[in-house]
């Protein structure tokens, strides 16, 4: 839970002291870090679908993967999905210990996206697609 207003951490603290009085116990979370923005959120789904096709495109299917990375024989296509579950979120808990992109600040969004191109660069010869701006870049 995100508090940003007084008004709302007063109605916090209340009912914490309401489940402290009832004997049980509240666990808080801080955080100096800014959560990601939805705006960002909206990038990076654009990022990863623009990724998946460029994979496709490319002619580094799912099946090249599974052949050389994984598990043979499996014939499909890159998705927003499968690049954010297969490339995308083990760099993010390498880089930052997180297992969700809801978990994110507002810098690692773009940071993971350019290890994750960068290692696509390195090791497949493949460009990542330019981080999406609200210019439609």
């Amino acid at each position: 839970m995100q508090i940003k207003t007084l008004r709302q951490l007063a109605l916090e603290m209340a009912k914490m002291r309401i489940e402290i009085e009832k004997g049980k116990t509240v666990e808080i979370e801080w955080s100096g870090e800014k959560a990601k923005t939805p705006t960002q959120r909206n990038a990076l789904h654009k990022w990863l679908e623009m990724l998946a096709v460029t994979l496709n495109e490319s002619g580094f299917d799912m099946t090249v993967w599974f052949q050389k990375y994984s598990k043979a024989g499996i014939a499909a296509r890159w998705s927003k999905h499968s690049v954010k579950e297969i490339f995308y979120k083990p760099v993010l808990e390498a880089m930052t210990g997180k297992t969700s992109t809801e978990q994110m600040n507002t810098v690692e969004p773009s940071e993971v996206c350019d290890v994750v191109g960068q290692a696509l660069a390195q090791r497949l010869g493949i460009t990542a697609p330019a981080w999406p701006t609200r210019f439609g870049e």
